[in-house]
């Protein structure tokens, strides 16, 4: 009986018409390939049981396409409608992407309609919105170039190459071919106006123009890729793309093309690395390279492992019979570089040590070594390496902390130095959040400054790091202090790290600077030059007075100095006003100075500790009047740094002349030291 059953079943199903379309709502069924009943409800094709009024009896899988209104999840419900989100497994209803031909909702956002052959070639759904009528949007170009057509791969226009290419236009993708020379790579670039279309530049393997070698997408007026170098004559593919165009514009962009073929760098390989000649100490020897076209011959063993399947090249110097130190490798690229260094010969499996910009590594005697530029994560291009070398630092350790011995007028001390070797001497007891990580496993330098029986005041550091994160911090009374007073870091790579310390009379203070290491990651620990600045200040008598013009203070004897304040005053003037070539709307304060002809003077101005900038001036008022030429000179100058003015009196009398402290803004006055010379006849 069920035998039967089952024979009158299949008779029934194959009596049922096979239509070819997509499906509509009337109710007939127009999918391809799908036996259905002449009464579907228009919902879902369905390749099981439709009852006579076409609506589904029962709840079934949709095994080849969905119902119009969602994405099929594998089943569908009564009512023809999806019972579950999903993605389909052939078809969907023009919102998602799927693995097959578009439905009548006519946008496919994976592949090209087939109802229009990708429009010739131009432009396909996958890179701009459909019409909604189930054809591409075609790109409308009011004039070409003499290579069309060629929108697609398949219709690449073969050229001549090495050489340029001119006259060219980009409206819909440009494809072309030619094959590279064996042993050679290819260099591709393209110069054009960006604001007249933004075109973007790919380079692919004839055999697979669905993966590029290289792109290059920027918002320039040119684009250049790179392949190879080739092992054998291989055939490639250029692809020209208008990125306004695929958005959906209508632009074009006139441009040229150049393609060069060239060999690997000379230092493509370890065995072929170029040999560099170290400096003395204090020098600095550089190289230009590229490693574009360079092959992939090695990766850091070391924590530099986004090394790996990157193109490289090598460069090799030997020590020196008497030299001992520390040699710093510093890589300037425009692109995520790698640096890396082993020594000994080519076959080393062990390197010293590496970093993303530099490395910083201590060298022997009459030893080999090697440098390696390599990229991260695919990058390549031009760079510029340098390499320093200097004898190990004496003040590595506490016990032995270089001793700086800073004027009292606040004049700066500064050190120039490379951090230490290979040891990390002391890491700073401070649990912040920068300053912990800061401290842990790179080495650091020591610096100590003694203050005197009269030395109670106020120490000024600051401390340059260009390149790397560096971090400073000050402890007191000897070695062993288990408390740090402060610490900062310098973690933006750009600005000086300044902070203030009021120190004690008879007492020692040891300034560190150290680099950031990472527990996790300890061959990231920084290090590299700097500049340590330490300025060295006691009170400075009061300077009372000088609210206004008729009340200035006279600033007398040859030398000397004071402390004053602008938080609190007048704001009577700006320089501005009076011809000067900087504006200050704040508070300010007016001193005088009388010079005797052929004499010179000096003034520094000591900022305080506010976000604010300050003012400097000098100029020669008759009696108390403003006017527009009465500036003779003005600097600013942001907080912790100092400005100075150095003028000479040409008349034939004794001159009076004003000296104006102003700061920026009323309501960010601040306090500062003022100091004055008079030097001559």
């Amino acid at each position: 009986m069920q035998r039967l059953f089952f024979v009158l079943t299949m008779l029934l199903w194959t009596a049922c018409p096979v239509e070819h379309a997509d499906n509509d709502t009337g109710g007939t069924d127009q999918d391809s390939g799908v036996t259905a009943d002449a009464a579907i409800d228009g919902s879902i094709g369905d390749a099981v049981r439709l009852d006579t009024a076409g609506t589904d009896q029962l709840v079934v899988a949709d095994a080849t396409r969905p119902d119009i209104a969602g994405s099929d999840a594998a089943q569908a419900d009564a009512a023809g409608h999806d019972s579950a989100p999903g993605v389909d497994t052939w078809q969907h209803d023009g919102a998602l992407a799927d693995t097959g031909p578009v439905d009548h909702g006519g946008s496919d956002l994976a592949r090209p309609d087939t109802h229009v052959p990708v429009d010739a070639g131009r432009i396909d759904d996958a890179r701009v919105e459909p019409d909604g009528a189930g054809v591409d949007a075609a790109i409308s170009c009011s004039r070409d170039d003499s290579y069309e057509d060629n929108e697609a791969a398949a219709q690449a226009k073969t050229i001549t190459v090495p050489g340029t290419i001119t006259n060219l236009v980009g409206c819909d993708d440009d494809w072309y071919a030619f094959s590279a020379p064996a042993g050679h790579g290819v260099r591709v670039t393209i110069t054009f106006v960006d604001a007249q279309a933004d075109l973007d530049l790919y380079i692919y393997a004839a055999s697979n123009p669905a993966r590029s070698l290289d792109s290059s997408a920027s918002t320039g007026n040119s684009e250049q890729v790179t392949a190879g170098p080739f092992g054998a004559v291989t055939p490639l593919l250029v692809e020209v793309r208008n990125f306004d165009n695929n958005l959906g514009g209508n632009k074009l962009a006139d441009y040229t093309m150049t393609i060069q073929f060239e060999a690997a760098p000379g230092n493509d390989t370890c065995a072929a690395a170029q040999s560099i000649v170290l400096p003395g100490t204090g020098s600095v020897v550089s190289v230009s390279g590229d490693t574009s076209l360079a092959g992939d011959d090695r990766a850091s063993t070391l924590g530099c492992q986004w090394s790996v399947n990157n193109r490289d090249v090598f460069y090799t110097f030997t020590t020196g019979a008497a030299m001992t130190g520390y040699v710093f490798a510093n890589v300037r690229a425009g692109w995520r570089s790698v640096v890396y260094v082993f020594a000994g010969n080519c076959g080393a499996t062990t390197d010293l040590d590496c970093g993303s910009a530099g490395t910083y590594f201590a060298v022997s005697p009459s030893t080999t070594y090697y440098v390696v530029v390599d990229g991260e994560d695919g990058q390549a291009g031009p760079f510029d390496l340098s390499l320093s070398f200097t004898v190990a630092p004496a003040n590595m350790s506490c016990a032995t902390a270089k001793v700086i011995v800073p004027a009292l007028d606040g004049t700066p001390v500064i050190e120039r130095s490379l951090t230490g070797g290979e040891a990390d001497n002391r890491d700073s007891w401070i649990t912040g959040p920068y300053c912990q990580a800061a401290a842990r496993h790179a080495p650091e330098l020591f610096y100590r400054v003694d203050t005197g029986a009269s030395g109670a005041g106020t120490l000024h550091i600051a401390l340059d790091s260009p390149g790397w994160e560096a971090a400073s911090y000050v402890f007191a009374g000897s070695c062993d202090a288990t408390a740090d007073l402060t610490c900062t870091g310098e973690y933006n790579f750009t600005d000086p790290i300044w902070y203030r310390l009021p120190v004690a009379a008879n007492q020692s203070y040891f300034i560190v600077v150290d680099g950031y290491g990472d527990i996790a990651d300890p061959y990231n620990e920084q290090r590299g030059p700097f500049d340590l600045r330490v300025r060295y200040y006691v009170p400075q008598p009061p300077l009372p007075g000088g609210e206004t013009c008729a009340a200035a203070v006279t600033l007398a004897g040859a030398r000397g100095s004071g402390h004053g304040s602008t938080v609190e005053g007048v704001d009577n003037v700006s320089p501005y006003d009076m011809g000067c070539s900087h504006r200050a709307n704040g508070y300010d304060k007016f001193y005088t100075l009388t010079l005797q002809p052929g004499q010179t003077a000096t003034v520094r101005l000591e900022h305080g500790d506010s976000t604010n900038q300050a003012v400097l001036a000098v100029a020669q008022f008759v009696g108390c009047e403003v006017r527009i030429n009465s500036c003779l000179d003005s600097v600013q100058f942001d907080d912790h740094e100092s400005g100075t003015l150095t003028w000479t009196h040409s008349g034939n009398s004794a001159g009076v002349y004003f000296v104006i402290v102003d700061a920026t803004y009323y309501y960010h006055g601040e306090e500062y030291d003022l100091f004055w010379s008079v030097t001559g006849p």
